[in-house]
């Protein structure tokens, strides 16, 4: 798909990217954009997590308010509202150093 290409009436496939995986929770890159997709890259060995909350943790299976939507290996999220209309608004991080996350971005 070639860069700016129209989906709809107001949105606009715009770019994308990779996020290095680290295991501190971690601002996504400086976009400004409107909806989000997430994919964790295939080879990934462990889980990633993503979410709206800079105190992000991997799901633990308890009681908590601020686990982020796991990733496993090639699982991807639906298009996801980029709150404030940044992505560096949504948070990730991943179990093991170097799991990757990939990203394509609508404005």
């Amino acid at each position: 798909m070639a860069g700016g290409q129209r989906i709809n009436d107001t949105l606009r496939w715009a770019g994308g990217g990779e996020i290095a995986g680290n295991t501190s929770v971690t601002a996504c890159p400086d976009v400004d954009c409107k909806w989000v997709k997430f994919k964790a890259k295939g080879d990934n060995a462990t889980t990633v997590a993503v979410g709206p909350n800079s105190g992000l943790t991997l799901p633990a299976g308890t009681d908590t308010t601020t686990a982020g939507w796991p990733l496993a290996a090639g699982e991807e999220t639906d298009w996801m509202p980029v709150p404030g209309g940044n992505l560096s608004n949504i948070y990730n991080i991943a179990t093991a150093a170097g799991d990757d996350l990939i990203y394509e971005y609508l404005t």
